[in-house]
């Protein structure tokens, strides 16, 4: 079953909490099929989450981390892990960048 937008929406919200509740949140956005409104039956949920923290952990371990805390919520959520200078410094052609121009931020 396609889940709508707004309800992954909500997902993303109430994954974020938990999120917040173990690193600091600079920012947070839907990207990929569902922000796009684009979503099929195999759409995962893809969620990037800034935060100071990843700027010391390394991106495997942070997205294990993530991982583990998204199980909680929703399976069908894929985080992606991004640090302040990601998500300051626009690099053309990085997927931080795409996040950033065509994400909804959470």
């Amino acid at each position: 079953m396609v889940k709508k937008q707004d309800e992954v929406i909500k997902t993303g919200k109430e994954y974020l909490k938990l999120v917040m509740e173990i690193f600091p949140v600079a920012g947070a956005w839907l990207y990929g099929s569902y922000s796009r409104n684009e979503q099929n039956e195999w759409s995962d949920i893809d969620i990037a989450i800034c935060s100071p923290d990843f700027e010391h952990i390394p991106r495997p371990i942070a997205i294990k981390i993530l991982s583990k805390i998204a199980k909680r919520i929703d399976y069908a959520i894929e985080p992606y892990p991004l640090r302040p200078t990601e998500c300051t410094n626009k690099v053309i052609g990085t997927l931080a960048n795409e996040i950033l121009a065509t994400g909804l931020q959470l």
